[in-house]
């Protein structure tokens, strides 16, 4: 029971334990790269995707909306089963790339919603003076367009990238020995009994997530970008 007399029993032995665990390095380098991959990956593909669904009128544009937000209805098991089915016999399994490819599969749809909120705010008058002022379709885009989508990018990259961390079936599904990451290894040490290292990777995954998430919030303020929340 808690207590005064049970602080004589705390001790960093379980910390201690947890960094000299085999693959414990190559599990944090893996899930950090793998969700930040994975997170840049599909802020882009939702940017695209937003803008054409938003600003362009095509025949399909609508087939191709309902299609990007198809894998949120999917359970990640689904996602993994069929990764493995498609790259079982590719190079690709068992690396951070098919981690990459299957979290931004399954995150997407959060990076749609808050791609298409943000570009749906920018008004078509922004570009029809750009281009009465002589300004072509890439120069419109780097200095009108891709200014005010930045506030909006940042906040759904952080977001996908936190979900991604913490992402489980999928990993446990694609995780090799090459490419475990921090979810593998804790269902790892659930299974064999080591509550307690469990509980100090627990605490080593809050503090990296939230020291990379304010770096990039940081970051994005020291250029002058407003991060809202997705």
């Amino acid at each position: 029971m808690p207590s005064l007399d049970a602080l004589e029993f705390v001790s960093l032995d379980s910390y201690r334990k947890l960094f000299d665990l085999p693959g414990f390095r190559s599990a944090v380098v893996n899930s950090i790269l793998s969700s930040a991959g994975a997170a840049t990956l599909v802020m882009v593909l939702a940017s695209i995707v937003g803008w054409l669904v938003t600003k362009r009128s095509f025949r399909g544009r609508t087939f191709i909306d309902y299609m990007a937000f198809i894998p949120i209805a999917l359970p990640g098991v689904v996602l993994g089963v069929a990764y493995i089915l498609i790259f079982s016999r590719t190079p690709l399994y068992g690396t951070v790339i098919i981690l990459v490819l299957a979290y931004s599969t399954k995150y997407l749809p959060y990076g749609m919603r808050a791609g298409t909120n943000n570009i749906a705010q920018i008004h078509k008058e922004l570009e029809e003076a750009a281009w009465a002022s002589g300004a072509g379709w890439w120069q419109t885009f780097r200095r009108i367009v891709l200014p005010l989508l930045t506030p909006g990018f940042v906040a759904g990259w952080i977001f996908v990238f936190v979900l991604s961390v913490r992402e489980f079936s999928s990993s446990l599904l694609l995780a090799g020995t090459d490419n475990r990451v921090i979810a593998v290894l804790i269902y790892d040490l659930l299974t064999t009994g080591q509550t307690t290292v469990l509980a100090a990777l627990g605490v080593v995954l809050v503090i990296t997530v939230t020291l990379i998430v304010s770096g990039v919030y940081l970051a994005s303020r020291r250029f002058g970008v407003k991060v809202e929340a997705p």
